[in-house]
């Protein structure tokens, strides 16, 4: 999908998709949403690259999987301007 569609396309593709992927999922469950597309997504520099409506599905897909949002991207946010 890389390759074909370039990484912003791709991005937006997973995320549009209809149902949460089983990566996703398998992100949640070894605590490892912060490589999610779907969270990269909401990252506040990435914000001029993806509309609302894939932001917000973005934000739907991890609200399904019962992931508080907010705190996730604070700890990924905060986690990236501070690299160890």
């Amino acid at each position: 999908m890389l390759a074909e569609h370039g990484p912003i396309e791709a991005a937006r593709r997973l995320v549009l998709a209809r149902d949460p992927s089983y990566g996703l999922w398998r992100l949640k469950t070894l605590r490892r949403l912060h490589m999610s597309v779907e969270m990269w997504v909401l990252l506040p520099w990435y914000k001029p690259l993806f509309d609302d409506t894939v932001r917000k599905q973005a934000e739907i897909k991890l609200r399904q999987l019962d992931v508080d949002v907010e705190a996730e991207l604070d700890r990924l946010v905060r986690k990236l301007e501070r690299p160890e």
